[in-house]
């Protein structure tokens, strides 16, 4: 197998999902007690939500990229940079420290084609450059923009404690799914992996693909292409309708 090394933030568990999924393929495709060798680098979640605030792209890359230079001499042969708001700059670290990458708006967009989704919302985005990868890797997918107010409830509730009136929310996820619906969206990704704790699982309208889910499950497969395994079914939220 190929080995993966990962980089991000503790925030919200997020490398922890890239290794329970990655780990969970190995087993499903190789059986036994199977896993992936695997090396992840965190830094500190304040941190890196403050330059992400701040849009200071350039010290967050270079932040980055010294988390990712010990990577390669660990053993790593591929890079995965954890969650969508880090992942404007994967390609920059990728050059810098001499490893591919396992880019995230790639294996959305082959998972949104190979479902033959072509309308899409994209929900949960912190900064317009997180934006603007979505427009450039989701190209010949029409992207539909949520409305001002959409947005404000989204950003609110992904910082919501998930204790805090979870049945108002989900009902108003569900409201909101039903509106994107009649707008004809087909599809919705979660860039943000805390709004999948609103979406209701019977009643949304949409299936609602998690980015940083199918991030990890190409990372699996990237992991495992010397193996010559196929791949279960990409993750999401709810089942296709």
């Amino acid at each position: 197998m190929k080995f993966p090394g990962l980089i991000g933030s503790f925030d919200g568990d997020l490398p922890m999902t890239y290794w329970r999924i990655i780990n969970q393929e190995v087993r499903l495709r190789l059986g036994g007690k199977n896993t992936a060798p695997m090396m992840a680098t965190c830094a500190n979640a304040e941190t890196l939500d403050a330059l992400l605030r701040r849009e200071d792209w350039d010290d967050l890359t270079n932040r980055l990229t010294g988390m990712a230079s010990v990577l390669p001499a660990a053993g790593a042969e591929v890079l995965v940079v954890c969650g969508s708001p880090l992942n404007p700059v994967a390609r920059e670290i990728g050059r810098a420290v001499g490893l591919p990458i396992v880019c995230m708006g790639q294996a959305i967009a082959e998972t949104l084609r190979q479902f033959r989704y072509h309308r899409v919302v994209v929900l949960g985005t912190k900064t317009s450059r997180e934006e603007r990868m979505w427009r450039e890797e989701l190209r010949g997918i029409l992207l539909i923009a949520p409305t001002l107010e959409e947005r404000r409830w989204f950003v609110e509730a992904t910082e919501a404690d998930p204790a805090e009136n979870p049945d108002s929310r989900r009902i108003e996820t569900n409201r909101i799914m039903t509106s994107l619906r009649k707008r004809s969206v087909q599809a919705v990704v979660l860039a943000e992996p805390a709004l999948a704790r609103w979406v209701n699982l019977e009643e949304s309208l949409l299936p609602v693909f998690d980015a940083a889910e199918i991030h990890a499950w190409a990372a699996a497969g990237c992991a495992l292409s010397d193996e010559g395994c196929m791949l279960s079914a990409p993750p999401c939220v709810v089942r296709h309708h």
